[in-house]
């Protein structure tokens, strides 16, 4: 146990905050000695996080400063909490703030109060098309404008006091970054997961360039630009994401969380059922580019010829919208089949040199009697399967929902495609040695195998693929020399708490999956799941005005009582729409935290509402229930120091359990325990747990100047209360504690109580906390 040590400030001994020669300082030499007040204002909150807000800071990096380099932490138990990282758009907004201030209550929770060693890093997702575009339109070179971002961005999170682990921060534009997205893309290269064929694609002319099917909206026009998407065939990179279909349905039966399990569901809705399978076919019958009627395919297993027809009634995406059928006299081929040419582009083999095309098999004849089993049977079915892979021919169980992964891009500000077009010896991959491919690395380069001049692969990878992999670069991100070192894997991973947007949901966290089960399969991780619970977050919505000509207008120009727009007095039409600037709805979240301060602004995200829900930001709505909670905790505090610490004497007689009173409050404050435990351990419904928070607020108010004066239940209650709130509003529990301290730790009769239960001087990293967490869990 730590013992106190003299305070050169306040001249006593106590638990310090910073305990080296250079100074001794306790918590109560350091706020600006707002004890006692008789009221909560807005300048006082501003005026505490003034206080404390450097401090808080200070304190952060020193851990993760002592963290990063002391081996004594190996022995402590790891909590890894990753936020997804954002997109340098330009500036947060306030789903941002939603989502980082989750996090970092969850860190604090972690680091403080259970005593684990936190990881909590921070990073940018900065290749894409909208910076390009947007750095395009201001006549700028894309990185310039990507890094001015970062840095108005991150300046912002600084600003917010996240407990981040700076140490650890880079950007997928990174060469140092980029290298290793290059060395992932060639490992698959080398497994046989990566390869190129032609393929209907969806194309923006408008930003010339293809888009992923979840960019294309219902009514067929891009996400961004708005255009007519077009249907193109353009000869592509794709991963061969349906080798792992079935390892990724089994692992869903891995996760633990309820959030997850929601999750779950999405992504085996997103997979569809593996009743299926895709193989390989060579073609005969090709005459030039053109194809004869009826077109032969060869049976890889039993290398007997079987006819393509196209049906338009299969599901198969439209390229692969080909059954095979083993020749059969009944079956009129010529009826069957669509015109030739409609053929050729539906299957996507026209193209120079093509032998080898994808054909979707369901349930067909594959193998005939394979093995003398049943040609309809299960067990042909999966002895075809299993030939099939042997021959490199397909045979991964699949789904008629999904297809490969096309990763490829036609955009300049994206992780180059690390492959050579030799003349001679076809695409060639990059030997690993000469990583990273930059950005203005030159067109024409030798040919890895041959010698020959060749020519680098023009296009960029899907973003999807940079962000699939960056939760195991925050493990190790100076390495270089491996992606990410097994030591760091084997002790960090799996992400115990992954905390981002719904709308990822499935997609990212789809490729995610793939690539760390892919990773696991070559052993760079321990273990194929790379999180072991998810957290999805619900949007923040702001107001959104319209009238009728379709015009939107600011919020503070609506008499919402009438629905009118003042200026103009015109009706206005009012609903709740995801914040954006064109519907001028958006809250800039700087204007929000300095008027409001940080803490308050962080219990204004928490209360109300859970965090997978939709977040309405109405801020006078909101604020006014977390101000006045504040404003009755100050009151405890404040009330606690007009007892004088003179008076302050304990009579544990005072709390005669069979007193109704006492009762009441022993269970409201096991209930208070029960709901904060498992919102920060658990359920994260931190709206669940301060609604039981301000109930044992109101319940403490109530009580008798006899009970303030000598209970040490409600002492102890009021210690716990502004103890469990600690990681939600860090600074201002802060100022809360330093009144307690003043008053409980100048009374030798409290002193003890204090000091022995709730020894929370949050600067001492070296304190045993779990003490603290201990006594909670008790009265649970």
């Amino acid at each position: 146990m730590r013992t106190p040590a003299f305070c050169r400030e306040c001249l006593q001994f106590r638990h310090l905050l910073f305990n080296s020669r250079q100074s001794r300082r306790c918590l109560l030499s350091l706020g600006d000695k707002h004890w006692p007040q008789s009221e909560l204002t807005q300048k006082t909150r501003l005026s505490i996080e003034s206080a404390w807000s450097d401090r808080l800071a200070a304190l952060d990096a020193a851990v993760v400063a002592r963290q990063n380099s002391n081996d004594s932490s190996d022995n402590k138990e790891k909590f890894y909490i990753l936020c997804m990282f954002p997109y340098p758009s330009g500036r947060l907004h306030m789903g941002h703030l939603r989502v980082y201030t989750l996090g970092d209550v969850v860190t604090r929770y972690q680091r403080f109060i259970v005593g684990r060693q936190v990881l909590h890093p921070m990073g940018w997702d900065a290749f894409g098309l909208p910076a390009e575009n947007a750095a395009r339109d201001r006549g700028l070179p894309a990185e310039a404008w990507t890094r001015d971002n970062i840095d108005a961005m991150r300046q912002q999170l600084k600003d917010m006091r996240l407990a981040f682990d700076w140490s650890r921060e880079f950007a997928t534009c990174d060469p140092e970054y980029y290298r290793w997205t290059q060395w992932l893309f060639i490992k698959l290269h080398k497994s046989g997961l990566c390869y190129r064929r032609k393929a209907y694609v969806n194309w923006d002319p408008v930003d010339q360039t293809v888009l992923a099917d979840e960019q294309v909206d219902a009514d067929g026009r891009s996400w961004r630009s708005g255009a007519l998407v077009e249907q193109r065939p353009l000869t592509q990179w794709f991963v061969r994401v349906s080798a792992y279909y079935e390892s990724l349905l089994a692992g869903l039966n891995t996760v633990r969380s309820d959030q997850w399990r929601e999750v779950a569901k999405m992504q085996r809705g997103w997979l569809g059922k593996l009743d299926g399978t895709w193989v390989q076919f060579v073609l005969l019958g090709l005459d030039g580019k053109h194809i004869l009627l009826p077109v032969l395919a060869v049976n890889p297993v039993t290398m007997a010829t079987v006819s393509v027809v196209y049906r338009p009634s299969l599901t198969f995406p439209l390229e692969e919208a080909a059954e095979c059928r083993a020749v059969a006299p009944e079956f009129d081929v010529g009826a069957a089949a669509s015109p030739a040419d409609n053929i050729v582009d539906r299957l996507g083999i026209s193209r120079p040199s093509p032998t080898l095309t994808s054909a979707g098999l369901f349930r067909a004849d594959v193998g005939g009697g394979l093995a003398g089993l049943p040609a309809d049977s299960d067990e042909a079915f999966d002895a075809a399967l299993i030939e099939l892979r042997r021959l490199g021919a397909g045979g991964h169980r699949c789904s008629a929902l999904r297809r490969d992964w096309l990763v490829s891009r036609q955009r300049r500000w994206g992780t180059p495609i690390p492959v050579l077009h030799c003349g001679q010896c076809g695409p060639v991959t990059v030997p690993e040695e000469d990583l990273p491919v930059r950005l203005d690395a030159e067109p024409i380069a030798p040919c890895p195998k041959c010698g020959q001049l060749a020519e680098r692969d023009r296009e960029t990878l899907d973003t999807f693929v940079d962000s699939s992999w960056y939760y195991l670069r925050f493990l190790d991100a100076r390495n270089d020399k491996k992606l990410c070192g097994a030591d760091k894997a084997q002790k960090m991973m799996p992400v115990d708490l992954y905390i981002g947007g719904m709308e990822h949901a499935v997609r990212h966290l789809y490729y995610a999956r793939f690539i760390s089960h892919f990773l696991h399969r070559i052993g760079v991780t321990p273990q194929p799941e790379p999180f072991d619970q998810f957290l999805p977050v619900g949007l923040v919505l702001g107001r959104t005005c319209q009238l009728a000509d379709g015009r939107y207008v600011p919020p503070d120009e609506v008499d919402f009582d009438k629905s009118i727009h003042l200026p103009t007095g015109r009706a206005v039409t009012v609903t709740q729409d995801k914040m954006s600037k064109s519907k001028l709805n958006g809250v800039e979240p700087g204007d929000v935290l300095r008027r409001l301060s940080i803490d308050t602004t962080r219990l204004c995200l928490l209360a109300s509402t859970a965090p997978q829900s939709d977040r309405v930001w109405d801020e006078a709505g909101i604020l006014s229930g977390v101000v006045n909670w504040q404003k009755r905790l100050w009151r405890l505090v404040t009330d606690l120091h007009a007892v004088g610490a003179e008076q302050q004497r304990l009579d544990p007689t005072v709390d005669n359990p069979d007193n109704a009173d006492v009762a009441r409050l022993v269970s409201d404050r096991r209930k208070t325990v029960a709901a904060a435990l498992r919102a920060y351990e658990s359920t994260y419904a931190f709206s669940v747990a301060i609604a039981r928070m301000q109930s044992l607020t109101s319940l403490l108010l109530s009580a008798s100047p006899e009970q303030r004066r000598a209970s040490p239940l409600w002492l102890e209650s009021m210690c716990l209360l502004v103890y469990l709130l600690s990681p939600m509003a860090p600074m201002f529990s802060s100022e809360l504690w330093l009144g307690l301290s003043a008053q409980l730790g100048s009374s030798a009769d409290t002193k003890k109580l204090f000091d022995g239960k709730f020894r929370f001087d949050r600067g001492v990293v070296e304190q045993l906390p779990d003490e603290a967490l201990a006594f909670a869990r008790l009265n649970n």
